[in-house]
């Protein structure tokens, strides 16, 4: 071993913490931006008006918000749109495409009356 060899220098054990930190900090930010990626927003509400592809919902705020319905949306629990009714309570996650405009990926009933 050379004479002023330091296996434990300041410099060295700095640099070698900030490159861990640095790399710690890579990894959390990229699958923080896959995690954002896949997000989608959630809305409940009661059901004021149902039509063939729609809905309209209204919030716990009193906010009445438009909800189209793809063809290939979820529903579960159910067979199409028309089981639903004026009055039941439902859970949707989507995304809005409006200020008040939301485009449905899933939904469910949480409560209220029966299905038809």
């Amino acid at each position: 071993m050379k004479k002023h060899h330091k296996p434990y220098s300041a410099k060295k054990t700095i640099l070698f913490g900030l490159a861990i930190a640095a790399f710690f900090t890579a990894v959390s930010v990229f699958f923080l931006i896959m995690q954002a990626r896949n997000s989608f927003h959630r809305l409940a509400g009661q059901i004021t008006m149902v039509a063939e592809d729609s809905l309209d919902i209204r919030d716990v705020r009193g906010i009445t918000t438009h909800l189209i319905v793809p063809p290939d949306a979820i529903l579960l629990d159910l067979d199409s749109l028309s089981d639903l009714s004026v009055g039941q309570h439902v859970m949707t996650r989507g995304e809005f495409i409006g200020e008040k405009l939301f485009e449905v990926d899933g939904l469910r009933v949480i409560q209220g009356p029966e299905l038809k």
